[in-house]
């Protein structure tokens, strides 16, 4: 396995910090498939316009129904023999097995260590940490309200896969809640996964960072929500064909903030929209991208991505109608 970073401290928390700063609002609205709270409410989706889960200002509306899902999932080689309805945590956790398609009903979903083994349940493939050691695995909410995975514990993953293959999340909203953590606490982290499929889901912390990828073969994210993140926005190491598409990185506020952690990997944004941020913590050795063979502190770090030499980097970048802080930008880097 290649480099291993999952959100590692980088700094202290700042001394009698628990909260991140106050920010003003987002000038402006924010793209169409995607909602701001105080802007344009979805009624369709939220009821009465409240976001998902206390607190967030941003959040993703799926622009494509559960069956049309199924079909996408279908199409990318995703194997899916049965479905298994589920209603509550303990239900979700014990239904998880190869070719399932699990669908979640409207509601709040705590994952406590109290739901894991040892608490009455016996799973061959969930070990109270991580899914692991399956494949054609969907985890799809079903609406119209909101389908919500939340771990009160910030210094945890919400969800963890370890040797995944054909692996599909849809209409989700995934975080932390209550607490704001720091150093730990990815929202989904996968190690050693191929074939993945994430559409419609909210990633949103406040652990460490939205999505964190340790030896992944092929993963696209669409149409997807990155917000309210501590440290980092996404960490792709020793992983190739990833694609984030038509993704908002918005509202992560924290004054430790860093863009992407890409090592030994390539990585492909398409029409992503990174706006409403926090400035970027150590502007010109922190910055928009870190990128390296391998995570080093002491090594490479490029801010901002107008800046980056060809050819300093093993990793391959591509930006192709992405947008940053209202620039736009089509180019490899």
């Amino acid at each position: 396995m290649g480099a291993l970073w999952l959100g590692g401290c980088s700094r202290t928390k700042p001394a009698g910090e628990s909260e991140p700063p106050p920010r003003s609002p987002a000038s402006g609205a924010p793209p169409a498939a995607f909602v701001e709270a105080e802007v344009t409410p979805d009624p369709g989706m939220l009821a009465a316009g409240s976001p998902p889960v206390e607190g967030l200002r941003y959040w993703a509306r799926p622009v494509t129904t559960p069956e049309e899902f199924m079909e996408e999932a279908a199409g990318a080689g995703i194997e899916l023999m049965r479905a298994v309805e589920v209603f509550e945590t303990r239900e979700l956790l014990a239904a998880i097995a190869p070719n399932t398609m699990i669908l979640l009903h409207p509601g709040r979903y705590e994952i406590t260590e109290s739901e894991g083994p040892g608490h009455g349940l016996d799973s061959a493939y969930y070990d109270g940490e991580s899914i692991h050691d399956v494949h054609d695995l969907a985890l799809i909410g079903v609406g119209p309200g909101s389908t919500a995975l939340i771990q009160a514990d910030s210094y945890a993953s919400v969800l963890s896969f370890t040797n995944v293959e054909n692996l599909a999340l849809f209409n989700l909203t995934i975080g932390h809640r209550p607490e704001y953590g720091w150093c730990m606490g990815d929202v989904v982290r996968i190690i050693d996964g191929r074939n993945v499929l994430i559409a419609g889901t909210t990633l949103f912390g406040s652990g460490t960072e939205g999505l964190s990828l340790v030896s992944v073969d092929g993963l696209r994210l669409h149409d997807s929500v990155i917000t309210d993140c501590s440290e980092q926005f996404s960490t792709i190491s020793n992983s190739r064909d990833v694609v984030y598409e038509d993704v908002d990185i918005a509202g992560n506020d924290s004054e430790l903030l860093r863009g992407f952690g890409v090592y030994h990997s390539t990585l492909r944004l398409r029409g992503v929209h990174v706006f409403d941020n926090h400035e970027l913590a150590w502007e010109g050795d922190w910055g928009m991208f870190t990128v390296d063979g391998s995570y080093d502190p002491g090594r490479l770090y490029i801010d901002p991505p107008t800046i980056l030499e060809p050819g300093r980097t093993v990793s391959e970048i591509v930006l192709e109608n992405t947008v940053i802080d209202g620039e736009t930008y089509n180019r490899a880097l």
